[in-house]
């Protein structure tokens, strides 16, 4: 699994001085700047980077083959996966540390847009925890347990138009929490 940041880093390759420029949208940019004992550099060239990182661990995607439900909805399908990692971690007993998952955007042979659900073990190698959703029976009892937990909590009113902690939300998705809905885990 490889994860990059693709925001505009620009570094220089002679003194290594670098920023981030939320404006520029260019491989290289000309600026003056000063090397790190604070002396204006030779090199006025800065070029832009993506950082990433590459890492070992156990990884499952899953599609929706027909999509009846408003998949292509960013802040919908990002709930079922909050959804489901909620379940999960509920179902194997497990902490919610331990597996993460993100959305991939597609779009599908009838060119219709969507959201692919990417869930993976935190561990570097992978601790087995996606591995036991190989098993139908498995994957079934994580789509119950996460039906549950959507099911019988009450944030939202009926309408299920919020979110809370024993639902969907936690520390880390804690930016994402006005878009959280759990009526879209009951669907």
């Amino acid at each position: 699994m490889v994860v990059i940041n693709q925001s505009n880093f620009y570094t220089c390759t002679f003194c290594g001085c670098s920023e981030i420029d939320k404006k520029s949208y260019t491989n290289t940019k000309t600026k003056n700047h000063k090397n790190e004992r604070g002396y204006p550099c030779a090199n006025t060239t800065l070029k832009r980077y993506s950082l990433g990182y590459r890492f070992v661990t156990d990884v499952l995607q899953i599609r929706f083959v027909a999509p009846v439900l408003p998949s292509y909805d960013r802040w919908y399908a990002y709930s079922i996966l909050q959804g489901l990692l909620r379940g999960f971690c509920s179902y194997f007993s497990i902490d919610d540390r331990d597996i993460s998952g993100c959305l991939q955007y597609y779009t599908s042979e009838d060119k219709t847009p969507s959201y692919a659900i990417i869930l993976f073990d935190n561990a570097p190698g992978g601790a087995g925890y996606v591995r036991m959703m190989k098993d139908e029976h498995a994957l079934r009892a994580v789509l119950k347990q996460t039906y549950d937990i959507m099911n019988t909590c009450t944030c939202g009113g009926e309408d299920g138009d919020s979110s809370c902690y024993s639902c969907l939300r936690n520390y880390y998705n804690q930016r994402s929490h006005d878009y959280l809905k759990r009526r879209y885990g009951n669907d």
